[in-house]
C-alpha cells in the first residue's frame, strides 16, 4: 500500500490542458450570461477578459492535438470579445514599450519586443523608480489605450500591473489561436469581420507571424508562414501603402512629444524586418520543399504593396541582404515592376512613374546586385 501512496502519476500538456477545458468550460458559460446583464460595463468586461486569459494561457501550451485548439477556438469565440481587441494585443504593447522607452529615459526592458513579451516586463522598474514615474509609466498606458480605443482592456492588455500573472493576454497564445482559428475548416478568415480592412488584419496577423518564424521550433515556423500565406490570400495585390519612401527621409528627433512618438512608430515600417525574418527562414531550411514554400508565401507578401512602396523597400533590402540568391529573387521583383510601369507609360503617358525610372542607381550596392543577376 505504501509503494502505491509514494507512486508518481505524471500527465501529458494535452492531458492537462483537456483537465483545464473541462473546469473552465462552464464557467465560460456563466461568465457569458451574467456579463451580458451587468450594468456596469467595465464589470463584464473583465470578467471576459479574465476568461479569454485562462484560454490563451492553454493556447500557449498546445502544440499539436488539433481537437483541443477547435475546442479552445470555438470557447475564445463563445467568450464575446471581440478578434480585433484580441489581435491588438502584440502591436499595442510594441507600441508601449516604444513610447516609454523613447519618453522615460531610465526606462529599460529586457527585449520584450523581441522575445519576451509575456513577462512583466517593467516589474524591475516599479522597484527601482519613485512615485513619480510609476505615476509616468501608468499614464502612458493609459494615453495608449485611449489612442487605441482600448481603455476598457487595458488591464490584459498592458505588459505588467496584473494582479496575477497568466491575466495578462499571451502573445504566444494568441498566435497559436489565430494559426488554429484562420486555418480551420469550421472557422478560416469567414469569422473575421468584414468591416475591418483586410491589411488591418495582415498588420496584426503579422505581428504574431513574424515571432512564430523567427521561432527555433521547426513546426512554429511552419505555422508562422502558413498564417501569412491564409491572410495574404484575402488581401488584394499592389494596394498595401506604407509611405517608405517618406520614412527614408525622416529624421529621428529624440524630442518629440507623446502624441508625435506615437503616430511616428505608427508609420515605421513593419514590413521589411518581417521580409527579414521569411528570408532568414527561407535559407535556413534544410528541405527544399519547405525553402519553395517559404519562397511562394514571401512572394505572396510582397506582391501586396503598393508599387512605389514596393520599390523603396526592396532597394534597402537588396543592399543589405547577405544572400546572393535571395538578393536575386527581391531584385527579380524590382525588375518586373519596372518592366511592367515602362510598358504602360508607353501606351498611357498620365500613368504613375515607377521610382526606377527616376532615381539614381548610384544608391545600389553594384556588388551585390551583379551577384544577384549573375544566379
Amino acid at each position: 500500500m505504501s509503494d502505491v501512496d509514494s507512486r508518481e502519476f505524471t500527465i501529458s500538456t494535452q492531458e492537462g490542458v483537456d483537465l483545464c477545458l473541462q473546469f473552465i468550460e462552464p464557467l465560460i458559460h456563466s461568465t457569458v450570461l451574467v456579463a451580458d446583464v451587468l450594468d456596469d460595463e467595465q464589470e463584464a468586461v473583465s470578467q471576459r477578459g479574465v476568461v479569454i486569459a485562462a484560454l490563451l494561457y492553454l493556447f500557449a501550451k498546445v502544440s499539436k492535438d488539433s481537437e483541443i485548439k477547435s475546442r479552445l477556438v470555438a470557447k475564445v469565440l463563445l467568450c464575446g470579445v471581440e478578434i480585433h481587441v484580441i489581435l491588438a494585443t502584440l502591436r499595442f504593447r510594441e507600441e508601449l514599450i516604444e513610447c516609454r522607452r523613447a519618453l522615460l529615459p531610465s526606462y529599460e526592458s529586457d527585449s520584450e519586443a523581441e522575445s519576451e513579451l509575456d513577462s512583466d516586463d517593467d516589474e524591475g522598474l516599479s522597484e527601482h523608480t519613485g512615485e513619480f514615474e510609476s505615476e509616468d509609466t501608468q499614464w502612458i498606458t493609459e494615453q495608449v489605450a485611449k489612442a487605441w480605443g482600448l481603455t476598457k482592456y487595458r488591464y490584459f492588455l498592458q505588459t505588467s500591473g496584473q494582479e496575477y500573472s497568466f491575466t495578462a493576454w499571451s502573445y504566444r497564445g494568441i498566435g497559436n489561436f489565430v494559426h488554429a482559428m484562420i486555418t480551420d475548416e469550421q472557422h478560416g478568415v469567414n469569422v473575421m469581420p468584414a468591416a475591418v480592412s483586410p491589411f488591418s488584419w495582415l498588420f496584426h496577423i503579422a505581428a504574431y507571424a513574424h515571432y512564430m518564424i523567427h521561432s527555433k521550433d521547426h513546426q512554429e515556423r511552419l505555422c508562422g508562414l502558413e498564417v501569412l500565406r491564409v491572410i495574404c490570400d484575402v488581401c488584394p495585390n499592389d494596394k498595401l501603402t506604407l509611405d517608405a519612401e517618406r520614412g527614408r527621409d525622416e529624421n529621428n528627433d529624440t524630442s518629440l512629444s507623446f502624441r508625435q512618438q506615437a503616430a511616428s512608430f505608427r508609420k515605421r515600417d513593419w514590413m521589411s524586418p518581417l521580409i527579414q525574418v521569411i528570408t532568414n527562414a527561407m535559407v535556413a531550411f534544410p528541405e527544399v520543399n519547405d525553402r519553395s514554400s517559404t519562397l511562394a508565401v514571401l512572394k505572396e507578401l510582397v506582391s501586396k504593396i503598393a508599387v512605389t512602396d514596393r520599390f523603396w523597400i526592396l532597394r534597402d533590402l537588396i543592399i543589405k541582404c547577405p544572400y546572393g540568391n535571395v538578393a536575386a529573387v527581391l531584385v527579380d521583383f524590382v525588375r518586373n515592376d519596372a518592366v511592367q510601369s515602362w510598358s504602360s507609360s508607353e501606351t498611357n503617358s498620365q500613368s504613375r512613374t515607377y521610382p526606377a525610372q527616376t532615381t539614381s542607381t548610384n544608391g545600389l550596392n553594384f556588388p551585390t546586385l551583379s551577384l544577384s543577376l549573375s544566379l
